[in-house]
């Protein structure tokens, strides 16, 4: 709802915009948690020897998008605007960055070096089974294409863990913390 809202403004005040309907977008910098930037959230648990938790089994399957490919995106939207005005675009890894959840956790572990350690639980009510972002109208009209590797991406992630540990240590601590507070 809210790209039909940018288009209808853009459209009463003469703006050319894009709207980007986002998949999982991961990358350094990112501090994520269970439902929202679960990649990073991995590696840093991993990192941090932290157990996570997995949502149903682990075989449901995700497409993963390394943040400077979205940067990318975010400039072909721009070098094409007279074509992608007014338009909404699906942007995510696509089918060539799609994975299972228990496949991203052998990549994190072979990256980091380090055992995940994954605690199983029920799938919550609404978690999907298969999600994968069709980006070809975006592509066909642009040319973009997500160009950076699944592992390129954890070991970002990681090296900006390592630069970054007692930030990101601190940081997910006080996420978790309003997580504890909001659930009660």
């Amino acid at each position: 709802m809210a790209d039909q809202y940018v288009r209808d403004y853009a459209r009463h005040h003469g703006l050319p915009t894009v709207s980007f309907r986002l998949g999982c977008i991961s990358g350094p910098g990112q501090f994520g948690n269970q439902g929202q930037g679960w990649v990073a959230h991995f590696v840093y648990s991993a990192l941090a020897g932290r157990p996570v938790t997995i949502y149903g089994d682990g075989a449901q399957v995700r497409d993963v998008l390394h943040v400077a490919d979205l940067v990318d995106a975010v400039g072909a939207a721009r070098a094409y605007i007279g074509v992608a005005a007014g338009k909404a675009f699906n942007i995510g890894g696509g089918v060539q960055r799609s994975i299972s959840v228990n496949e991203m956790v052998r990549i994190i572990e072979q990256v980091c070096h380090k055992e995940l350690q994954c605690n199983y639980s029920a799938a919550r009510p609404g978690d999907q089974l298969y999600y994968v972002s069709d980006n070809s109208r975006f592509s066909n009209l642009t040319g973009w294409m997500p160009r950076r590797r699944l592992e390129l991406m954890v070991r970002d992630i990681s090296a900006f863990w390592h630069a970054n540990r007692m930030y990101v240590l601190h940081s997910a601590e006080a996420l978790r913390r309003k997580s504890i507070e909001r659930a009660a």
